[in-house]
């Protein structure tokens, strides 16, 4: 019976390690394997649908100190509902990070 719970037990283990080392997020910050990135900033983008750039502009940040507070709202819908758009054009993610102690994270999203 003791090999029994031992068993179910690493099988649980493993199921609930596997699922989150198979999550992605749709945005990832950027990554170097060779060291410790002192300061960081990138923009990535996505254009949705060959449009052109749109007439208004909506922003959504939030940021964190040591990984361990965070603060704001980076979410699309708030980003589209700051600059009134109905229809999307671009989205832009802006990631800036300096030495992991402050993280900021924009999305800036263009549309009509």
């Amino acid at each position: 019976m003791r090999k029994f719970l031992l068993f179910s037990i690493l099988i649980c283990i493993s199921t609930i390690s596997i699922g989150c080392s198979s999550f992605t997020a749709p945005m990832m910050p950027p990554h170097n394997p060779g060291g410790v990135n002192i300061f960081t900033g990138t923009i990535n983008s996505e254009v949705t649908g060959g449009m052109p750039i749109g007439s208004k502009t909506g922003i959504s940040k939030s940021f964190g100190i040591l990984g361990l507070v965070a603060l704001g709202d980076s979410s699309l819908n708030t980003a589209i509902a700051s600059g009134g758009l109905e229809s999307i054009n671009t989205i832009d993610y802006d990631y800036l990070s300096i030495l992991g102690v402050y993280s900021q994270v924009e999305i800036i999203v263009t549309g009509d």
